[in-house]
């Protein structure tokens, strides 16, 4: 198994790091709220951290992003890009050890090098390796069924079984809709076996580790809180979900779903369910599917959690023969690859290129037709995180051109951009630099861009 985990993980690791840039909460929901905290960049947080009526638990952020970013600063790697890589390669080795986890404990002997192949979808190289708290609640559900399907018999394992539980919660509140028949499983099976001091441990565990997180919400935010159930309050106003897109309720099964799993399901044999690992896996992604296709806003994202029961179901079965379908899957997976590797890939480059040319760490960037700049990518390492202002405008040119207009009055502008937006022609705009980009959501735009982002440095004319 060796040599197919280090052929992945040298995949898993270039793909990481590139510049690719699938959605803003990728950044804006764990590395810019770590920034933020622990190292003085400025930009206002998202809504969900919001003191007042927070609906994210700081735990995941502080351990996936927090920490990770204090060691890089100690080591004197604080720059936007570095701090890119380090919360890129902190994510890609959650999917590593995901994979680990799959191979040796959830799926046969007979089919450990076919799932350590199967891993190198592009689902994992090029989504789950963003910082995406998906990522982080998949990670959970893998570790909840190796402890579930490992040996009920130990006190540690059943500690350890309600600690993973518990934690999960805190890191999405969707990870209940996956877990919880591995909890009951885990209930009923101590129940049965008539094995209380089991059950003691299992509950004892969980109910320390979630009151441990909410002391720790709860001094972060400064008042008694509990995000999980704020978050739910949200989510289950259509209103609300109306802000984030709605979707029919079709569109996990039909869309999301083969997008992540298609091809890799048809190079797979056939799903068995003979093992109770199997059976437990089924249960979770039936039961995670069912219940997401509920909300009316559904994103690929959502979904993360199903990639371990895929596999546990799919290798569930003995020996078969090679697919007929792996060289169709391969070529779909060298597609996807590239493509997601190419959106939005311009952002990175553009913000680190001026951190580097800008001579203040207190300046304004203004992006138009691209996805919000995080503030940490504009720090310039050194201990001078980014202190400034960033307006993402959208596809709104005249939004655009009066920030920056409004900006160059008192501050050292720059611009993210395909091209100038209309409204700008009285001032001096410089381009400084051009990176390779794409965007699903203005094709007709990368098209006219020549497929490239430019960073302009504006200037009041007179």
């Amino acid at each position: 198994m060796n040599d197919p985990m280090l052929g992945l993980a040298a995949v898993r690791l270039a793909a990481a790091i590139a510049p690719s840039y699938i959605h803003p909460d990728e950044f804006f929901q764990t590395p810019e709220v770590a920034a933020h905290q622990f190292l003085g960049v400025t930009t206002p947080l998202p809504w969900e951290f919001d003191p007042a009526a927070p609906a994210r638990s700081i735990f995941p952020v502080w351990i996936t992003a927090g920490l990770p970013f204090l060691a890089a600063r100690a080591l004197g790697l604080d720059s936007g890009r570095s701090l890119f890589v380090v919360v890129r390669l902190v994510f890609a080795l959650q999917t590593l050890l995901i994979d680990y986890l799959i191979a040796t404990y959830l799926v046969p002997r007979h089919h450990r090098a076919l799932s350590l192949t199967l891993a190198s979808w592009a689902h994992t190289g090029a989504l789950m390796t963003h910082s995406f708290s998906n990522t982080t609640e998949t990670l959970a559900l893998t570790a909840a069924l190796v402890l579930a399907t490992r040996g009920r018999t130990r006190a540690l394992t059943a500690a350890a079984l309600g600690a993973v539980l518990a934690t999960g919660v805190f890191v999405r509140a969707t990870f209940v809709l996956y877990a919880w028949p591995v909890g009951l499983v885990a209930v009923v099976g101590f129940l049965r076996s008539r094995r209380i001091g089991l059950l003691a441990a299992f509950t004892a565990a969980g109910v320390l580790t979630a009151a441990a997180l909410v002391a720790c919400d709860s001094l972060h935010y400064g008042a008694l809180v509990f995000p999980i159930l704020t978050n739910l309050r949200y989510n289950a106003d259509a209103a609300n979900l109306a802000h984030h897109g709605l979707h029919p309720r079709i569109t996990h099964l039909l869309v999301n779903v083969p997008l992540l799993f298609g091809p890799m399901l048809a190079m797979a044999p056939s799903p068995k369910l003979q093992t109770p690992i199997a059976r437990l896996a089924a249960a979770c992604a039936a039961s995670g599917l069912a219940l997401l296709s509920l909300a009316p806003h559904q994103e690929a994202r959502f979904l993360f959690p199903l990639y371990p029961c895929v596999l546990a179901v799919a290798l569930a079965g003995p020996p078969t023969p090679r697919s007929r379908w792996w060289t169709w899957g391969a070529a779909a997976n060298a597609v996807l690859y590239v493509v997601f590797a190419g959106h939005q890939a311009g952002i990175v480059p553009a913000a680190a290129e001026i951190a580097s040319l800008s001579g203040d760490a207190n300046v304004t960037v203004v992006s138009s037709r691209t996805y919000a700049v995080p503030g940490f990518l504009l720090s310039r390492g050194g201990g001078r995180p980014f202190t400034g202002t960033v307006v993402n405008a959208g596809s709104d040119d005249a939004l655009a051109a009066a920030a920056v207009r409004e900006s160059i009055k008192t501050q050292e502008t720059w611009l993210i951009a395909p091209r100038v937006p209309a409204g700008l022609e009285t001032e001096d705009v410089h381009e400084e630099a051009a990176f390779w980009h794409a965007s699903f959501d203005d094709w007709p735009g990368t098209w006219r861009a020549r497929g490239q982002v430019r960073v302009y440095r504006v200037v009041r004319r007179g």
